[in-house]
């Protein structure tokens, strides 16, 4: 990858760059992780977690499913 083939100096000052961004992007972006966290807490209550077989298991039927994503898609 080019940036590593910078330097350790180039590494650091991509690290500290500062991103600035308006209010309503912001905002938007905020309203994104709130719909992507109550998503998954949805997703949550209809699976869960095989510990034998280190898998998620989809509790719900496929018709629960479309319907839950496209409650969510649709907000």
């Amino acid at each position: 990858m080019q940036f590593i083939e910078l330097g350790e100096t180039t590494v650091k000052q991509l690290h500290q760059a500062t991103v600035t961004t308006t209010y309503e992007d912001y905002q938007h972006l905020q309203d994104c992780v709130k719909w992507l966290e109550e998503l998954t807490t949805e997703l949550n209550k209809v699976s869960d977690y095989d510990e034998k077989n280190k898998k998620f298991i989809i509790t719900a039927s496929a018709e629960d499913i479309k319907n839950l994503v496209s409650k969510w898609f649709n907000k």
